[in-house]
């Protein structure tokens, strides 16, 4: 199932200057782990050490952030990546926004806010950055549409079938295209 989030974490980097390497393997005690994405954008020399996890954050739930940054700070993850491309990097968590309910009388907004105070709470505490998958699609929509309605062109990326999707979906959801796609379906209606 990861492999679904990171690919749509590999096309929305590649989409933003990076060469991406997914699920490099590197010795780790006894056996084996991965690093589920290395990212590196050639034109700024960035570069960046990121896990995906396709369950929500939370600190008392299956992954916490801290699992994560103690994997991200392993000593042997840190000699891999220094192998393949030097020290100094950032770390990145793309997941889901953890659970939180929506407490009574609480707008959208507020709960929004909430969600944010609490994810930047964790980054300045880990040092780590943390991009929802939320997030990640809303900019791949915001580029779909540039590419369609402003540059009225289709982009046609073989290795990209996520963008590929949602151009796809944009294109039947348009009245220049004749047709329009039943949300509603979608959402099980």
């Amino acid at each position: 199932m990861t492999e679904v989030y990171e690919s749509f974490v590999r096309e929305w980097l590649e989409l933003n200057g990076y060469t991406v390497r997914t699920d490099t393997r590197f010795k780790k005690g006894g056996g084996w782990s991965d690093i589920d994405i290395i990212a590196v954008k050639p034109s700024g020399n960035h570069l960046i050490v990121g896990e995906v996890k396709a369950d929500p954050l939370c600190e008392a739930g299956k992954t916490s952030v801290k699992e994560i940054n103690d994997h991200l700070e392993d000593e042997e993850l840190k000699k891999k990546v220094e192998e393949l491309y030097g020290s100094k990097f950032e770390k990145w968590i793309y997941c889901w926004p953890w659970f939180r309910k929506q407490k009574p009388k609480e707008g959208e907004e507020e709960f929004k806010k909430r969600v944010e105070k609490d994810k930047k709470k964790y980054e300045d505490k880990y040092k780590v950055k943390i991009k929802f998958f939320s997030e990640i699609i809303d900019d791949l929509i915001d580029k779909v549409k540039k590419i369609r309605e402003e540059e009225d062109r289709c982009e046609y990326l073989n290795n990209c079938p996520n963008l590929m999707l949602l151009q796809m979906m944009h294109a039947f959801n348009t009245e220049k295209y004749g047709h329009r796609i039943d949300i509603e379906k979608l959402k099980g209606k």
